[in-house]
């Protein structure tokens, strides 16, 4: 049996994970969430990242998962684990050399734009679940049930130039197994992007799944049954 750690977004409770790790459990494997704003990054990236490490016991059938955000961080964390596999769902990825930072000041239309205009405003909202309600619902939420942004969603408090400024060795070479599950209705981080960010890792499997940014709000045991047919690949 596997043993799966989700990485949770930058902006979601870990708690919005319970769905599909009940249905994982309902199958034999364990999972466990880690909050990504739970720590200070204050020392930087890969510094943070050994802290993590030291933290999780070590499993011999590990699988990381990473959404949105937190992709920047599961290939060097999956890398200290040595977990089996690695799978990014709608997450933002590095390419080889480069930051993150890099790829949007090259040009790479990764964002949807109103969504990248509209969250300028929200940060600057003191209570941005009333004045960015609707907003928010309509971006992240929209096919997730009533009261999810209440329920789910929190305010960022983590340094994002710490995460958008790292940069990946040009020497990283991807040593397991990689998935990409395309959230083809994303209204944030948008869909052919994704699926380029899918190419662009070297041997990344890649399925769609009819949702928008949040699939395992929406649609958890559609999720689940795509982690389990992945995880079937690796564990007979």
């Amino acid at each position: 049996m596997a043993h799966f750690i989700f990485l949770a977004g930058s902006e979601l409770r870990a708690l919005s994970w319970q769905n599909v790790q009940d249905g994982l459990g309902a199958h034999g494997h364990s999972s466990s969430t880690l909050d990504l704003a739970d720590w200070l990054w204050a020392s930087g990236f890969t510094s943070t990242i050994d802290a993590i490490v030291k933290t999780i016991p070590p499993r011999p059938q590990t699988i990381l998962i990473g959404h949105s955000l937190a992709g920047i961080v599961v290939p060097l964390l999956a890398k200290r684990l040595d977990a089996i596999c690695e799978i990014h769902i709608a997450s933002l990825t590095r390419r080889a050399g480069q930051s993150f930072l890099d790829q949007l000041l090259l040009g790479e239309e990764i964002f949807d734009s109103a969504w990248a205009a509209g969250y300028e405003v929200l940060i600057r909202s003191e209570h941005p679940l009333i004045t960015h309600h609707s907003f928010l619902h309509h971006h992240l939420f929209h096919d997730c049930p009533a009261g999810t942004a209440d329920l789910f969603w929190k305010r960022s408090n983590l340094p994002l130039n710490t995460f958008y400024g790292f940069v990946s060795p040009l020497s990283e070479s991807l040593e397991r197994r990689c998935h990409y599950i395309v959230c083809a209705n994303d209204r944030t981080i948008r869909p052919a992007w994704q699926r380029e960010a899918a190419r662009s890792l070297p041997g990344a499997d890649v399925t769609e799944i009819a949702t928008g940014h949040c699939p395992h709000i929406a649609r958890p045991n559609a999720l689940t049954d795509q982690i389990l047919a992945i995880t079937k690949k690796h564990i007979p």
